[in-house]
């Protein structure tokens, strides 16, 4: 049973890389849609090239166990470190543009600087709440598409 498993896995990733930065840059550059990781005796590790998100995929990880005599799949997920590299970028980029734009004026009066104090922190917060939605949808579509794949 562990093994048609482990033979199912095999079949599924297309590209057998490691979950490094240069192996989601190349995920991301050449534009793959299928099934890229590794897989050793008793640890998978597998990702897929969003079609809405792009960049932002969760990599997958999980160990396989046996309990009792039935296979026991332990799945959990992380967003790949290029996703990472690339939402540090932005959140920088978005937020000394915010804070240079918005916050620091001419005239720092108390009167007006906590409303912008205000304006800016809502503005930060936007793009990571749509980051943290966005990874949370395409994590929950990655872990429901394999397991499909279990059911098989």
């Amino acid at each position: 049973m562990k093994i048609d498993l482990q033979n199912r896995l095999k079949s599924t990733i297309h590209f057998h890389e490691k979950d490094k930065f240069l192996s989601h840059l190349k995920t991301t550059f050449f534009v793959r849609y299928k099934y890229s990781g590794t897989l050793s005796k008793d640890e998978i590790k597998i990702w897929k090239l969003s079609h809405w998100f792009g960049s932002f995929y969760p990599v997958i990880y999980g160990r396989v166990n046996e309990v009792d005599g039935k296979l026991k799949l332990t799945l959990k997920t992380k967003l790949n470190s290029f996703g990472v590299l690339l939402c540090v970028l932005i959140m920088g980029v978005w937020t000394y543009s915010s804070i240079a734009g918005i916050l620091i004026q001419e005239t720092n009066e108390w009167t007006f600087l906590w409303k912008r104090l205000i304006v800016c922190f809502v503005l930060i917060s936007i793009p990571l709440i749509c980051f943290k939605l966005a990874y949370r949808y395409e994590k929950k579509h990655a872990l429901s598409e394999l397991q499909e794949l279990f059911k098989k």
